[in-house]
């Protein structure tokens, strides 16, 4: 490399700082100029997935998890829709055999 271009890139790096220095670097290696960037995911954290009987015991986080899993099921937590479900059920089973024991006149539960 002769002797003006050395300091035809030096007078460059000078004026563009830093960033002048990284292309020229990754020019004059045979990066081209294009560098590739690696994006690390977080790590997984850990999520503590209600049971069923809490859902039982928390209705309106029941009603809440409902919506959500129907909006957004694929990004929740694993087992959570399907412990929502599970409670759900149990709800709707327990409404309903309460309201036949009423109508027929027995207590229920």
């Amino acid at each position: 490399m002769g002797t003006q271009k050395i300091i035809g890139i030096l007078i460059i790096l000078v004026a563009l700082g830093g960033g002048g220095y990284i292309i020229a670097r990754n020019h004059f290696n045979g990066n081209g100029g294009s560098s590739s960037v690696t994006v690390v995911p977080p790590p997984p954290t850990s999520v503590t997935v209600p049971t069923p009987a809490w859902y039982e015991a928390h209705q309106d986080a029941l009603k809440a998890d409902n919506q959500r899993c129907a909006q957004q099921g694929t990004t929740m937590p694993p087992g959570l829709c399907a412990n929502v479900a599970i409670a759900d059920k149990e709800v709707s089973s327990d409404d309903f055999l309460h309201a036949l024991n009423q109508a027929s006149g027995t207590s229920g539960k």
